[in-house]
């Protein structure tokens, strides 16, 4: 894992004014993620955790939601926002848990964790990388897009009879495993951010 980010525009800090602190992936870390996953967790994941957790890395082009309209797809085939790394973070002083630690994403639970799979980080509100345990995508790294998704309510009359959608339907492979989606990522520069965002606001 020793230098996978390098090339990358990263914060590593590892404090926070919220009072919260990155602890180490340890026994009690795995354990809850393996609780989580209902089985063994990849040493490939926790390395990554206890390597980069914490990490903010800037400007990262992903792709867009399927859902998003043909034409905003055809001209911006991707997102331009910032990637946070999830990590096991000690309660603020309030006693809340911090935003991107594994605590608070375990406990939203399936609602933003297809089955067979761990968060790795989140790219958009709502929108995470995903380290696949699934056998026959075992170690692929999958952008869940959740607003790809069928809509349906439990409480919707019109969704009587019909079972909830299939997490992984929302699931975009982006990269066969760790090394190779990091090694290919880049920021974009300062000038690049901004023609991106020009253009994007033209759609809105």
């Amino acid at each position: 894992m020793n230098g996978l980010l390098d090339h990358l525009d990263c914060n590593r800090n590892k404090q926070f004014p919220q009072g919260h602190v990155l602890r180490q992936v340890d026994a009690t870390t795995r354990e809850k993620l393996e609780r989580f996953l209902g089985g063994s967790v990849s040493p490939e994941y926790l390395d990554f955790l206890a390597e980069y957790g914490g990490t903010t890395i800037y400007s990262i082009p992903l792709p867009c939601p399927k859902s998003s309209s043909k034409d905003r797809l055809r001209e911006l085939p991707f997102d331009v926002w910032n990637l946070y790394i999830f990590g096991d973070y000690t309660p603020g002083k309030n006693g809340g848990l911090h935003t991107h630690g594994l605590d608070c994403i375990l406990r939203h639970g399936r609602s933003v964790t297809p089955v067979d799979m761990l968060p790795l980080a989140e790219h958009i509100e709502n929108r995470f990388l995903h380290y696949s345990h699934r056998p026959e995508s075992y170690g692929r790294l999958f952008l869940y897009c959740p607003e790809d998704l069928p809509y349906y309510n439990a409480y919707d009359p019109e969704c009587a009879g019909q079972e909830p959608p299939d997490p992984f339907l929302a699931c975009q492979e982006v990269a066969p495993n760790l090394e190779t989606f990091f090694k290919n990522l880049r920021s974009f520069s300062a000038k690049e951010y901004d023609e991106w965002a020009d253009r994007a606001n033209s759609y809105i």
